[in-house]
């Protein structure tokens, strides 16, 4: 069976402290009509951002910071995503120190939607409308996919609980070329304080999590 994971671009950075005083991102141009929204093409005119980030040290090849998800050249070739997948917009980081900037790095947009969760046997909060139907909110505690899920796309929003997932084949891509800001977790393991995400190695669990460390045990190795 295939599957798939939770794509994760805001987790564990561990320089957000020093951030808050090395990093700026301005709108150097605004889209023409609606804005980018999750899952769905932008057409027309595309946005940009000014990204001045001046820690010296800085060196995530994938992380979200002032409303945008940057991701560096090295990043967009190992997800080796065509136009109908993905899409980029540019970043002026020209006042930025030399190794963030020598990453290159454009705004990441997941344009695309499928319909692939199995809300029958996934756990997820939903609210009950006036007129009787009822909408999921906020983060699902466990979402599975139907056995039957095809996606046209490798990494995707979710239709149901909008939710970026992404194909085993994709994952593996981003961890073998080794970008560091970018993790994928198991969305069918109950969220808590066991979470279990992919890594080379196959599924690990995290036993220790904090702003300094990251350490995870391994729960199943996969071939």
């Amino acid at each position: 069976m295939k599957r798939y994971w939770m794509f994760v671009y805001w987790l564990y950075l561990r320089d957000a402290d020093r951030l808050v005083n090395h990093c700026t991102v301005s709108r150097v141009s605004e889209p023409c009509g609606e804005g980018p929204i999750a899952g769905r093409f932008l057409r027309g005119r595309l946005p940009s951002a000014k990204l001045a980030l001046t820690l010296e040290t800085f060196d995530r090849d994938c992380f979200y910071w002032g409303s945008f998800t940057f991701v560096s050249e090295k990043m967009r070739n190992a997800m080796a995503l065509g136009p109908s997948d993905i899409q980029y917009f540019d970043v002026d980081a020209s006042e930025s120190a030399p190794l963030p900037r020598s990453k290159n790095y454009r705004i990441l947009h997941i344009p695309v939607t499928e319909d692939a969760s199995d809300p029958i046997n996934s756990d997820y909060i939903c609210r009950h409308l006036p007129d009787g139907s009822t909408v999921q909110t906020g983060m699902p505690l466990r979402v599975v996919f139907r056995q039957d899920a095809e996606p046209a796309h490798e990494i995707f929003y979710d239709k149901l609980f909008r939710v970026i997932y992404c194909t085993d084949e994709f994952a593996l891509r981003i961890l073998k070329a080794g970008c560091p800001g970018a993790y994928f977790f198991d969305p069918s393991h109950p969220r808590g304080n066991f979470e279990r995400l992919r890594t080379l190695r196959g599924v690990e669990e995290i036993v220790r999590w904090n702003k300094r460390i990251f350490r995870t045990k391994l729960v199943e190795t996969i071939p």
